[in-house]
């Protein structure tokens, strides 16, 4: 199936959700018209879908409009976006900041096939027509961005503690991934940025490459101009998803003048 030219509003689900991404509208022979359609071509489990329901009873559209989110209906089900590495939680925030238009369009960018032009499914990773392989047209290693909403100036972030996997820390700050390789074009800029390497006890520069770094609330605006002035015309096209979600992070992180941790690779 080829992407079309506008994805239609209607096909951003209630939960963040891009129906048109997803393996029942791009992979099958009946496409789903999305959650947001009244159709009975769709899995069973999204036509029992508790958090439509709940929306559909609040009167809300999408559920970055409730005052209760991200709710527990929520944060269950982005657990089974985990090994998509995609976040339907931040995929509601960029919704909400942007407009959802805005969003659309920056989805349509990333999920087309660069070699045919068909959808990618967000399940498989691979087009709906020729079969390449997201893997094959994106850029790794990653590393991951986040934001921590209770700093702790005594804590060591390096350390998994509380029986925390790095699985679980990637997930507790709703972290984003950034190919690497695009931090080589920062780096000039960053190497005067204020952070923390671990803790708050060793202030640094820049950004621990292979560690954990902890970026605080009046280092994100010089960060956010690095990233708009350096970073190259290649990665600007191939990853425009990924650097518009990553200043929409830092812009929010700095409203609520929060620390942004990085993962490195």
């Amino acid at each position: 199936m080829k992407m079309p030219e506008t994805i239609d509003v209607a096909m951003l689900a209630p939960c963040g959700m891009n129906c048109t991404v997803c393996y029942k509208h791009c992979l099958s022979k009946t496409p789903c018209k999305g959650c947001n359609s009244n159709e009975v071509a769709k899995p069973d489990h999204c036509g029992k879908c508790k958090i439509k329901s709940c929306i559909t009873d609040r009167r809300y559209t999408h559920c970055f409009q409730c005052i209760d989110f991200p709710c527990k209906h929520i944060e269950n089900f982005e657990r089974r976006y985990e090994r998509y590495n995609w976040s339907l939680i931040m995929n509601s925030y960029d919704a909400k900041d942007t407009g959802v238009p805005a969003f659309l369009e920056g989805e349509r960018r990333y999920w087309t096939c660069s070699r045919c032009g068909g959808i990618i499914s967000i399940h498989s990773a691979e087009c709906s027509d020729c079969g390449a392989k997201l893997v094959d047209m994106r850029l790794g290693p990653n590393a991951q961005f986040g934001i921590i909403d209770n700093f702790d100036k005594q804590k060591d972030y390096s350390e998994f503690t509380e029986g925390l996997s790095f699985e679980d820390c990637l997930n507790k700050y709703q972290c984003i991934s950034i190919p690497d390789e695009i931090i080589n074009y920062w780096w000039e800029g960053l190497t005067s940025m204020k952070s923390y390497f671990h803790k708050f006890s060793r202030p640094e520069t820049a950004l621990a490459r292979w560690g954990v770094t902890l970026i605080p609330p009046d280092s994100l605006d010089i960060f956010a101009e690095i990233i708009r002035n350096h970073t190259n015309e290649r990665f600007s096209r191939l990853c425009e998803t990924e650097i518009s979600a990553l200043l929409n992070l830092l812009n929010r992180a700095k409203k609520e003048d929060k620390f942004v941790i990085h993962y490195g690779v």
